[in-house]
């Protein structure tokens, strides 16, 4: 399985929710969500600031989790958006069951393009931070999403 994350995205999401996650805790979490005995490959996408020390040490401990990052200098990114880097790695990639951590109605056609590749894409985010695009898809069942949200899943992610 592999598990595509936009941390620009999510960090924000969580600032405006004034939400504190246990990023380990969602790794296993997302890891949980594989057949068992499938491996997860986390990949992560991000700006980074080389002057700020704490995000330093956040994306040392995300890759000390296992997280291949990808980080792009954030004086040349205009819009912190990963959802092309995300798809590309995506449809070059050989798992076949893919979540993408991200709330950007941009994806929403993606997700049948990698359907129609014999993939089984699933949205993860918190509900109350998607684009209201996706509300139609996920209500009809179209797209798999899993809540972020939830309750019991905010217990076993909760800092």
């Amino acid at each position: 399985m592999l598990v595509c994350i936009d941390l620009s995205k999510l960090y924000f999401s969580l600032r405006s929710l004034g939400v504190t996650i246990n990023y380990g805790a969602l790794l296993d979490f997302l890891r949980d969500q594989a057949d068992e005995g499938e491996e997860v490959r986390f990949e992560a996408f991000t700006t980074k600031d080389a002057k700020n020390s704490g995000q330093q040490r956040f994306l040392a401990a995300l890759d000390d989790l296992g997280v291949n990052l990808h980080t792009y200098n954030y004086t040349a990114v205009s819009n912190a958006n990963f959802s092309t880097e995300m798809v590309a790695e995506a449809s070059l990639s050989e798992e076949k069951t893919v979540i993408m951590v991200s709330n950007d109605g941009a994806l929403m056609r993606v997700f049948g393009l990698l359907k129609d590749r014999g993939k089984d894409p699933a949205l993860c985010f918190f509900s109350e931070r998607l684009e209201s695009s996706w509300t139609p898809q996920i209500l009809r069942g179209d797209v798999k999403f899993i809540d972020l949200s939830d309750p019991d899943v905010q217990q076993i992610i909760a800092n």
